[in-house]
C-alpha cells in the first residue's frame, strides 16, 4: 500500500516536521493554555472549586477538546483516546468536592487520573512526590534484581561501581520525604556484595 502522507518513525527529520505540522494547534484553541512538547500536547485550564465553575471548566474542555479533533481529522492526525489522560489537580479538601467530572473523546468516557506522567515525572492530584518517588524506587528495585541475576557476568568493581549508582539514585530521590522503600535496596545491596563472584 503506498503511502501518501505521515513522517517514517525514527527518521531524523521526523520530530522537525512534525513540529512544523502542529505549530499552528495552539493559535485553534485561545479558551485554555497549550503546551507542546514533541509530540506530547498538555493543554491546561482552571476553575474555582464550586459547582458553577467546575461545570463551566468541564463544558470548556469539552468543547476545546471538539476543536482539537478537527484540528487533527483536517491535518490527517489521529487523537487516541486511550493515550489521553485527565487530571483535575488541587487540595485534597477541593478534589474530594469533585464528583461526576467526565470528558467525551470519541465515544470514550474519560474519568480523572490518579496520576499523569508528564514528561517522565510522575503527577498525582495533590501534587505531592510520593506517586513519583514510588516510581523512582520501583525503576531501581527492577534494575537492583537485574544486576543481581546477571552478577556473575560482571567484575566485582563494574558491580559494585553499577549498584553505588543506583542505591545512591534512590537514596537521592527519596531520603528527605521518610520512605522506608530504600531500606529494602540498601539491604538488597548489601546482600549483592556479599554474594558477588570472587
Amino acid at each position: 500500500m503506498a503511502v501518501t502522507h505521515g513522517v517514517p518513525q525514527g527518521s531524523v527529520a521526523g520530530p522537525i516536521l512534525f513540529s512544523l505540522l502542529t505549530n499552528d494547534l495552539p493559535c485553534h484553541l485561545p479558551d485554555c493554555r497549550v503546551l507542546c512538547y514533541a509530540d506530547d500536547t498538555q493543554l491546561l485550564d482552571r476553575a474555582r472549586p464550586n459547582d458553577c465553575d467546575l461545570n463551566a471548566l468541564q463544558s470548556r474542555i469539552q468543547n476545546t477538546l471538539s476543536t482539537m479533533q478537527n484540528w487533527y481529522r483536517s491535518n490527517l492526525l489521529n487523537m487516541n483516546p486511550l493515550k489521553t489522560n485527565l487530571i483535575l489537580i488541587g487540595s485534597r479538601q477541593n478534589i474530594k468536592k469533585v464528583k461526576d467530572f467526565r470528558l467525551d473523546i470519541s465515544g470514550t468516557l474519560m474519568s480523572p487520573s490518579r496520576s499523569v506522567r508528564l514528561l517522565g515525572v510522575v503527577i498525582d492530584p495533590v501534587v505531592s512526590w510520593d506517586s513519583h518517588v514510588s516510581h523512582v524506587v520501583k525503576k531501581c528495585n527492577a534494575l537492583l534484581v537485574s544486576f543481581y541475576r546477571f552478577r556473575h557476568h560482571f567484575t566485582p568493581e563494574m558491580l559494585k561501581l553499577l549498584i553505588q549508582t543506583h542505591v545512591f539514585l534512590t537514596f537521592s530521590i527519596v531520603f528527605r520525604y521518610g520512605v522506608e522503600q530504600p531500606k529494602r535496596n540498601y539491604i538488597a545491596y548489601k546482600k549483592l556484595s556479599i554474594s558477588q563472584p570472587e
